[in-house]
Parts: structure tokens; sequence; C-alpha cells
């Protein structure tokens, strides 16, 4: 099985280019988009790949490791390594993708437990209260998040496309190996 630095640089190297002239040269695709999936393509190559249910073995204080605090709390507890849903196209991005926000909602309910704290100070019973303040948080950012899908819906197919393509690299490398 390759490591990590072989599928990062065979993503980044060889792969991310290889795809971007295709699209650009023979589809015509814009600019624009190819940026976007370019980027997704990258972050997707280092930050969110399918060997983060791998991510308790990264030291927590390097660059690299900060960035996989969300996988380690929701992601790696619950996924094996090489599983069927993290080295499968189908299930992979989108269940990294739902650590994310799993993570997003723990650092929202954990601010507002600061900010109680410190104006009048956290009781028990605020737990609650809180908590369904970052559910109401939660599903109005998911209403205006569709509203804003609707309306950039090539923006968000690139993205998505530059993730899968990622991991489309990182599959195909761990096969051939």
């Amino acid at each position: 099985m390759p490591n990590h630095k072989l599928h990062r640089n065979f993503n980044i190297i060889l792969l991310c280019p290889i795809v971007v002239a295709c699209l650009y040269y023979y589809l015509q695709i814009d600019l624009r988009m190819l940026g976007i999936l370019t980027l997704a393509f990258i972050y997707a190559t280092f930050f969110a790949h399918p060997d983060l249910d791998l991510a308790n073995q990264i030291k927590l204080f390097s660059f690299t490791g900060i960035f996989t605090l969300p996988f380690r709390i929701f992601y790696a507890p619950f996924i094996k390594h090489r599983s069927k849903i993290s080295h499968s196209l189908l299930w992979g991005t989108p269940s990294r993708i739902l650590a994310l926000v799993l993570f997003a909602l723990l650092i929202t309910f954990l601010y507002l437990c600061y900010q109680k704290l410190g104006s009048t100070g956290l009781h028990k019973n605020d737990l609650a209260t809180i908590w369904q303040k970052v559910l109401i948080i939660a599903k109005v950012a998911g209403v205006s998040s569709w509203q804003l899908a609707i309306q950039h819906q090539t923006e968000i197919f690139f993205a998505i496309a530059g993730f899968y393509l990622a991991d489309l690299g990182h599959l195909l490398l761990d096969k051939l190996r």
C-alpha cells in the first residue's frame, strides 16, 4: 500500500495536470471552473483523502495534524482503514464532508457555551437551550446553503468533481500497488 507522500505526489504532479489539461483542451471548460476543480482537488488530496481513517496516527500539532482534528473526532473512530466506506467513490467523500459539518456544529456549540459562560455563567440547564440554538443555526444555514447551491450549481459540481477525482487517483494508486 502506498504511503501518503506517494499518493500526494501522484495526485499533484501527475493526475491533476493531466485532468486539467484534458478538460481545458478537449472540453473547453471555463478557466474559473478549472480553478475551482483544481483547488478542490488539491484540498482533497492533502486534507480530505480516504486514509483519514488513520488521522490519529498523524501528529496533532503539525501543519497537517491540525487539519485532521475534525476527522479524529467524527471519522476515524467510526471508519475502519480501507473499508468499503473510506475507500469508496460513492461513500468516501460524502462521509468526510459529513465529518466536517459535524465538526462545525461542535465548534458552534462550544462557542455558544463559552459566550454563555462569559455573560451569566453556564449551568446544566443551559446546555439543552444552547444545543437548540445550534440546531436552529444549522437549519438556517442549511436553507440558505440550499438556495446558494441552486444559484451556483456549476461551481459546486466542479468542486465535488475535484474531490471525487482526487479520491479516484488515491484509489487507483491503491489498486495498482
